[in-house]
C-alpha cells in the first residue's frame, strides 16, 4: 500500500511537471489551461488509485477556502489602483518621483524605497501595489527596461515583509514552531543581511551600466499629468491612511476598503473632471485617459476590478490544484519521502528548505509552504537538537520568499499582474529571493 502511494505521488508530480514545463515554459501557453490540465491529470490518476471523487472535490473546496482572502484582496487592489489614478494620488506620486528619483541609480532607489515602505507597512503585496506601480510608471516614462525595476521592487518588498514585526508571515512562521517573532527575526538577520548586501551590489552594477537617459519624454509626461490632474499633497491622503493603518496592524482588507472610500472622496473634491456617475465605471473598468501622449495613456489607463479577473481566476485554479494535491495525499507523501532521507542536522535543514520550495511550486500557496513542512519536520528538529529558530528561518527563506517567483503562485500572479511584468522576466533580477535560501543552507552546513 505504501509503495502504491509513493508510485501514485511520484507519477502525479512527474506528469504535472512535464505538463507545466512543456506547455507553460517551452510553448509559453496561458497558465490557466495548463492548471486545468494539471487538475485533470491529478484527478484521473487519483481515481485510478482508489480515491473517491467526493474526497477530491472536498479537497478542491478546501483549497479555494484558503485562498478567498488573497483573491478578494487582489480584486480590491484593482479597484484601489483605478481610484488612486482618478483621485490624483498616483499622478501626484509620479510627478514628485520624477523630481526626486535619480535615473542613474533607479533600481537602487526602487530597492530602498520598497524596503522602507514594506518594513513599516509589514506587507509586500501592498508595497508592490502602491509604490511599485508608481516606480514602474516612472521607469516606463524613462524608457527603461521594466524587468530589473520589477526585480528591485520584489527584492525590497519581500525583504521588508520578511523582517517586519507586523508582517503576517513573520508572525505565522515562528508561531507554528512555537517561538517568539523577535527571536525569529534575529535568526533571519543572519541570512537576510548578507543576501541584501549582495543584492545592493548587484543593482549597483546594473545602474552603473545604465547609459545616459533621455529625460525629455518623462518631463513631457509630467507636463501632461499636471495639465490634466490637480497635483497636491491632499491627493495622497488615501495612501497615507493605508500606510498608517498597516503600520498599526489593522488587517489588509478593511484598510484597503477605507483607502478606497477616502480616495473616492478625494477624487470628487479635488479632480474637476471626475463625476459621481463616472465612478462606478472607473472602479470596474479602470481609469481612462485619452490625449496626445501615448506614454501617459499607457501609464494612466489601468486598474479596475475587471483588470484583476484574469489573475484572480489563475489564483483560483492554482488553489484548486493545491487543494486537490493535498486531499489526494500527494503533498504528504512528498514530505514523508524526504523525511526518510534525513540522517544529519544539515540534511534536516536542507530537506526542510527543499520541501518548502517544492510545496510552493506544487501548490502555488505561500502559507502551505510554511505550514506543511513545519508540521512534518518539527519533531525531527527536537530529535536532532536543532534550535527551532533555524526551522522558522528556513521556512521563511524558502517558503515566504520563493512564492513571488512561482508563475502560478499567489504572490507571483499578484506581482506580475500589478506591475505588468511577467514572473519569468523579473526572476533574473531578484537576487535577494534566490540568495536567502542559499545562505540558509550555507549556515546550516556550518552549523550556525
Amino acid at each position: 500500500m505504501k509503495t502504491n502511494k509513493n508510485i501514485f505521488a511520484l507519477m502525479v508530480l512527474l506528469l504535472n511537471f512535464i505538463n507545466i514545463s512543456y506547455f507553460m515554459i517551452y510553448l509559453n501557453h496561458p497558465p490557466h489551461l495548463v492548471m486545468i490540465l494539471c487538475m485533470a491529470i491529478t484527478s484521473i490518476v487519483a481515481l485510478f488509485f482508489g480515491h473517491s471523487w467526493k474526497e477530491l472535490e472536498n479537497g478542491i473546496v478546501e483549497g479555494i477556502r484558503v485562498g478567498v482572502r488573497p483573491i478578494f484582496l487582489l480584486l480590491l487592489i484593482g479597484i484601489l489602483i483605478s481610484i488612486w489614478i482618478a483621485s490624483g494620488a498616483i499622478p501626484t506620486l509620479l510627478c514628485y518621483g520624477i523630481n526626486l528619483i535619480s535615473p542613474q541609480w533607479f533600481t537602487l532607489n526602487a530597492l530602498f524605497i520598497s524596503i522602507i515602505i514594506s518594513t513599516f507597512s509589514g506587507s509586500s503585496l501592498s508595497t508592490v501595489a502602491t509604490v511599485g506601480v508608481v516606480l514602474v510608471g516612472i521607469a516606463e516614462g524613462l524608457n527603461m527596461p521594466l524587468a530589473p525595476v520589477a526585480g528591485a521592487i520584489v527584492c525590497g518588498s519581500f525583504f521588508g515583509d520578511k523582517i517586519s514585526p507586523i508582517s503576517d508571515t513573520t508572525n505565522f512562521a515562528p508561531g507554528i514552531v512555537g517561538i517568539g517573532p523577535f527571536e525569529h527575526i534575529r535568526s533571519l538577520l543572519k541570512t537576510t543581511i548578507p543576501a541584501l548586501f549582495l543584492t545592493i551590489i548587484f543593482f549597483y552594477f546594473i545602474d552603473e551600466q545604465t547609459l545616459s537617459v533621455d529625460l525629455t519624454p518623462i518631463y513631457e509626461l509630467k507636463d501632461v499629468i499636471e495639465g490634466h490632474f490637480f497635483i497636491s499633497f491632499f491627493t495622497l491622503l488615501s495612501p497615507l491612511i493605508i500606510l498608517i493603518l498597516a503600520f498599526l496592524g489593522i488587517p489588509s482588507i478593511p484598510t484597503i476598503f477605507l483607502g478606497i472610500l477616502v480616495a473616492i472622496m478625494t477624487a470628487l473634491l479635488s479632480q474637476p473632471h471626475i463625476t459621481l456617475t463616472q465612478l462606478p465605471f472607473i472602479l470596474m473598468d479602470g481609469h481612462h485617459f485619452s490625449g496626445s501622449n501615448p506614454l501617459a495613456e499607457k501609464i494612466l489607463n489601468r486598474g479596475g476590478l475587471n483588470s484583476m479577473l484574469p489573475s484572480t481566476s489563475l489564483i483560483f485554479l492554482s488553489l484548486c490544484l493545491g487543494g486537490l494535491l493535498t486531499s489526494a495525499g500527494i503533498l504528504e507523501t512528498f514530505l514523508k519521502l524526504m523525511i526518510k532521507l534525513i540522517k544529519t542536522p544539515f540534511q534536516l535543514v536542507l530537506f526542510t528548505g527543499l520541501s518548502s520550495i517544492g510545496v510552493n511550486f506544487i501548490s502555488g500557496e505561500q502559507y502551505l509552504s510554511i505550514l506543511l513542512p513545519a508540521q512534518s519536520f518539527l519533531p525531527l528538529y527536537d530529535q536532532f537538537k536543532v534550535p527551532r529558530n533555524i526551522l522558522s528561518r528556513t521556512l521563511e527563506d524558502c517558503g515566504t520568499l520563493i512564492n513571488p517567483i512561482v508563475p502560478w503562485g499567489v504572490c507571483g500572479i499578484f506581482v506580475s499582474s500589478t506591475l505588468q511584468v511577467p514572473v519569468l522576466d523579473y526572476i533574473r533580477y531578484s537576487p535577494f529571493i534566490l540568495l536567502s535560501p542559499l545562505f540558509t543552507f550555507i549556515l546550516a552546513y556550518r552549523k550556525k
